[in-house]
């Protein structure tokens, strides 16, 4: 029998020291790498869709006033809509001539005075807005202003006064696209309740049924020797993607930027793969990709693998990802709305440099965001950094480190902090307690999926 031998402690010390220079590198060239750009004019559409869609749903309750039954309601809903007018001043975001018009108008549909007003706010708006108030005339054809959501209400009050069998036609066209922008309101919020139960039940599922620590229990099979290789491995990966990607970015132009990162990322993952391979066993690689999805333990005590039928097992990690994400969300979610408050209530401009790459690379911004950095990432973070940590600490401490670890390498800004370190822990934990990575990747696939979607309808 073949007794396999430490390496001598002069190679392990060298090692270390070769490894803490790496992650030095990686930890100074978050220092010394430009800021993300984002264009300024991605950012400009980004602030014009979050108006456009607060006054859509203004308009929306506008219009719905009159199906109020009774005086009283109509006065509640009317009296809410202008409280939301009054609140978004506190905005930086909207404090734009765009947002100006288009509240005045809106409290002019809802009977409001808007005497008064500073004519400077409504910038290259102000004669338009003024020949539909003075009863001049109405916008034409291809003015900037009917792309406005509240100029709708603004032209009904328009053809009220002088035109009102148009008026009737068109107030009937414009409620029935607010019942449907209503109704599209309504059946997200139930789908929102149907998650939050999901969710519910999932976590109750959890804490009184809960499932044995697979990955815990296959690293305590693992040599103390080659414990630090998890964290070697992470680092590779990270010395990669950002020092060398760093340095071999320099020398292309921004057209490249995408293409490059598209094989970078592939790239750093891959030669982290092989050098966790030459350092270990070759089976403990396949244990922490793909086989312990389908070769899962039948027991607690049994350490063998029993061999399950291949579809049944990946449909059941499918379906585990999914209700995974449904507790992770609303944690991240309050975990946000947290963060906001302290931060002051004001919304903190947040985007991924990704986003000015939308237009024009679409299937290649999805096939990066919601299918590569899935698997990549839940690889190296869950399976590699969670690994590290889960040797020195217990599962909650060693997911809570990972998720904040996974948090900092993420460009975004300090807000979104919590809600990054929620979703690494959580995908942590639930690393911990599946046989295999594809649970953890379905749940990253999902959340990086409706940031995609969330993006197509933004841009």
């Amino acid at each position: 029998m073949t007794v396999e031998k430490d390496p001598p402690v002069a190679d392990r010390i060298l090692r270390s020291v070769t490894f803490l220079i790496l992650f030095l590198a990686v930890f100074g060239s978050f220092f010394l790498r430009p800021e993300p750009k984002t264009d300024s004019a991605v950012l400009e559409d980004l602030s014009k869709t979050q108006s456009d869609l607060f006054f859509k749903f203004s308009v929306a309750g506008a219009l719905n006033i009159d199906e109020a039954k009774t005086e009283e309601q109509k006065t509640v809903l009317k009296n809410a809509i202008v409280g939301q007018l009054q609140s978004i001043d506190s905005e930086p975001a909207f404090r734009t001539p765009e947002v100006q018009v288009q509240k005045r108008m809106v409290l002019a549909y809802l009977g409001e005075d808007i005497s008064g007003y500073d004519e400077k706010s409504l910038g290259p708006y102000k004669e338009a807005f003024q020949n539909l108030y003075a009863d001049r005339s109405l916008p034409a054809e291809g003015d900037a202003i009917l792309s406005m959501p509240a100029t709708e209400l603004a032209v009904l009050d328009y053809l009220k006064r002088n035109d009102p069998e148009r008026y009737a036609i068109e107030h009937k066209k414009a409620k029935e696209k607010a019942a449907s922008l209503l109704t599209a309101i309504n059946i997200g919020s139930i789908v929102f309740l149907f998650v939050i139960t999901l969710g519910l039940y999932g976590a109750v599922r959890f804490f009184f049924n809960r499932p044995p620590a697979y990955f815990g229990r296959f690293l305590d099979t693992v040599k103390p020797a080659q414990q630090p290789v998890f964290m070697e491995t992470a680092i590779l990966f990270l010395f990669v993607m950002f020092p060398v990607g760093m340095i071999l970015s320099r020398f292309l132009s921004e057209q490249w930027m995408f293409p490059f990162n598209f094989v970078l990322i592939p790239g750093a993952f891959l030669i982290s793969l092989l050098y966790f391979k030459s350092e270990t066993k070759p089976e403990m690689l396949r244990w922490l990709f793909w086989v312990p999805v389908f070769d899962q333990v039948s027991s607690e005590n049994d350490t063998a693998p029993t061999q399950r039928p291949f579809l049944p097992s990946l449909l059941k990690e499918i379906g585990v990802g999914i209700v995974a994400w449904a507790v992770i969300f609303p944690v991240g979610a309050l975990a946000t709305l947290i963060a906001v408050t302290l931060a002051g209530g004001e919304a903190v401009p947040s985007v991924h440099p990704i986003v000015q790459y939308v237009d024009g690379h679409r299937l290649e911004v999805f096939l990066l965001a919601v299918v590569i950095a899935p698997i990549v990432e839940e690889v190296i973070f869950r399976n590699f950094v969670y690994g590290f940590f889960r040797f020195r600490f217990q599962g909650f401490l060693a997911a809570l480190f990972s998720g904040f670890f996974f948090a900092v390498i993420h460009p975004y800004s300090a807000v979104l902090m919590p809600q990054l370190t929620v979703l690494g822990a959580g995908l942590a934990i639930l690393r911990e307690h599946r046989p295999g990575i594809v649970a953890p990747i379905v749940t990253h696939m999902i959340v990086n999926g409706l940031a995609f979607l969330f993006m197509q309808l933004l841009f």
